[in-house]
């Protein structure tokens, strides 16, 4: 058995990350940490076969100084179960604070309600989705909501449908692919099988 010190860094300009734990038989094993500028922030347990059991804290895939959110819960088997909770701080100074949750079932599948967040998420524009799931795939209803930095509510700004095979049906207002802070166009229009179907209105977000 012997201790590995691995680092990474993400961005040199404003974000480093180490990762720092045991290694047997080229497995991880017992406890790792993650530290962000020499502060624990994560991390977690491997059992003897290299899964991770019990409580983690993970860390957003984009996580730094634009993107502080990290991902609580716990893992049965190597695979997500029960709640986990999304926390969010806009930087050092500040606490993280609960923002959104996802349930997984004992497959490791999202299912009933959740609140995530959009695959890019930072700081200065904050994207939510709320709907539900069935055995990992979206299902039914869903919000979007959005705010601003240093803003404490979160305002709906999109809607749609999804079908029980997780395609967008019916009329949508959608944000638009690219949206950000410069950028906070709304589309609206009718989604068909999950393809767009006929012409689109494009509106600015107030």
């Amino acid at each position: 058995m012997r201790l590995l010190m691995s680092i990474k860094r993400q961005n040199l300009s404003n974000s480093q990350l180490t990762y720092v734990g045991v290694y047997q038989n080229g497995k991880k094993q017992q406890r790792w940490i993650v530290n962000y500028y020499n502060c624990e922030i994560g991390g977690g347990y491997y059992d003897n076969f290299g899964q991770k059991i019990n409580q983690w804290v993970e860390l957003h895939e984009n996580f730094g100084g634009g993107c502080e959110v990290v991902y609580k819960g716990f893992y049965k088997f190597g695979k997500k179960f029960g709640n986990w909770e999304i926390m969010h701080r806009q930087d050092a100074d500040n606490q993280f604070q609960v923002i959104g949750y996802q349930i997984f079932n004992e497959f490791g599948l999202k299912n009933g309600i959740q609140i995530e967040l959009r695959e890019i998420f930072l700081n200065d524009y904050q994207i939510i989705y709320v709907g539900s799931y069935k055995n990992g795939i979206k299902s039914g209803y869903w919000e979007i909501k959005y705010r601003e930095s240093h803003r404490d509510q979160f305002i709906k700004i999109g809607e749609g449908y999804y079908n029980e095979k997780g395609l967008k049906v019916g009329i949508w207002i959608d944000i638009d692919d690219d949206f950000h802070n410069f950028n906070k166009q709304i589309n609206i229009g009718l989604y068909t099988q999950g393809e767009k179907s006929g012409q689109f209105i494009v509106k600015e977000l107030e």
